[in-house]
């Protein structure tokens, strides 16, 4: 049976205000001003968010290095007992350069027995049903 048995995040450095990411990216995510502004309302008063970090796409994998490594240490699982490398977000799944952020994982740290599952999917939920 699969399950989740270890979660870690990372944050980038780089901050930004509510205000000042909405201002740069209302017209990209928002077919009109009235959702961009809810949206934005939301994150300010309901979630109580003033910023949030930014990071870039080139720092993907780095990122994902770093937390594997983290998880390596922490749980002293061995590389072989990987079983799966879920990776849940089709839009980021290569980096700039054209390499695959799970298969680069999955070669890095030697996880031969780990099959790849690309899920299009940017909730956890869906990875812990599996489980």
């Amino acid at each position: 049976m699969s399950s989740i048995g270890y979660m870690n995040y990372i944050l980038p450095d780089e901050e930004m205000t509510i205000e000042e990411y909405f201002a740069s990216c209302k017209d990209k995510l928002f077919a009109d001003e009235k959702e961009s502004d809810e949206a934005r309302k939301y994150f300010l008063e309901k979630a109580g968010f003033q910023k949030m970090a930014m990071g870039k796409k080139d720092q993907l994998l780095s990122m994902f290095e770093d937390l594997v490594e983290k998880y390596l240490q922490d749980t002293n699982v061995s590389p072989a007992d990987i079983d799966y490398i879920f990776y849940t977000d089709s839009l980021t799944i290569n980096t700039d350069n054209g390499l695959r952020i799970p298969n680069e994982i999955q070669t890095k740290f030697h996880f031969d027995n780990a099959s790849i599952v690309e899920v299009n999917q940017q909730c956890a939920s869906c990875i812990w049903t599996i489980g």
